[in-house]
């Protein structure tokens, strides 16, 4: 891409597809349109979309593959929010739920464990089958979304679905707020303990108590200036994937500069 603003020293991005920096946008069911002129304004910043929660399950065939197919064509890997895979697991229909996804064209699958409770090995095994069986890239999850989970019980899921085969590791964005107030000291802990180019960290979205707009601003703003530029960040809302990338590049709304005197003054 060639900016109009080519002579000014900014840092720029790293090329696709990448290991980190990865930028996942949630797509709650963005019209093609929409979804198109994003991708041509900035699809060079997004790495993965997310299909969020039950849409696959809603929408045509017909319009999925549409969807997906505007993701692809902007190298943007998309998959299925995982509580749809919750779900089907819940009513037994887990085998028909991964070859409808491997079918309809999604390269990638998220296993986790938000609403339902997995006995013993049986997500870790699930994560297996969906590599070995379905040739799919497995996304892991850890943390739940309406109630707190242990820091050492996440830290031991993280593992597990790395040593599964999970290519990276979502964690859930209410773990890390209490009162709508985001509390890093989790993520800090998170991240001493597990490679953090090996996680994806959600931001909150409207279903979370208490989260304001702010929140999650702050919650981007904050994880960039204490992790840099390369952390990777998840369940953007399609509307802040050029905030996001400012914030990455240092110019952004919270941008530090050394000099902040006149042009005039100097």
């Amino acid at each position: 891409m060639k900016s109009a603003y080519a002579a000014v020293p900014t840092p720029g991005t790293t090329a696709k597809p990448r290991e980190s920096r990865i930028t996942m946008m949630i797509d709650w069911g963005i019209p093609f349109s929409e979804q198109a002129d994003l991708l041509d304004l900035a699809g060079e910043y997004v790495d993965l979309a997310k299909v969020a929660v039950g849409q696959p399950a809603i929408i045509s065939e017909q319009s999925l593959r549409k969807k997906l197919k505007i993701y692809a064509d902007h190298q943007v890997a998309s998959f299925p929010g995982g509580m749809l895979l919750e779900y089907a697991f819940f009513h037994g229909a887990s085998e028909a739920y991964l070859k409808a996804t491997r079918d309809v064209g999604f390269p990638i699958i998220e296993v986790s464990d938000n609403s339902i409770h997995f006995e013993g090995n049986q997500k870790y095994e699930l994560i297996r089958r969906c590599i070995g069986e379905y040739g799919l890239r497995v996304l892991g999850e850890t943390g739940r979304k309406y109630e707190k989970t242990d820091v050492e019980e996440m830290i031991r899921d993280i593992k597990a679905c790395l040593e599964a085969g999970s290519w990276k590791v979502l964690v859930e964005a209410a773990e890390f707020f209490a009162g709508g107030r985001f509390q890093p000291e989790i993520i800090k802990r998170l991240v001493a303990a597990a490679p953090l180019d090996a996680m994806l960290f959600e931001l909150p979205g409207p279903h979370i108590r208490d989260i304001h707009h702010f929140e999650i601003h702050s919650m981007l703003a904050s994880l960039i200036e204490a992790f840099g530029p390369d952390v990777n960040i998840a369940n953007l809302p399609a509307d802040l994937v050029v905030v996001c990338e400012m914030q990455r590049q240092g110019i952004g709304v919270s941008m530090k500069v050394d000099d902040r005197r006149p042009v005039s003054a100097r």
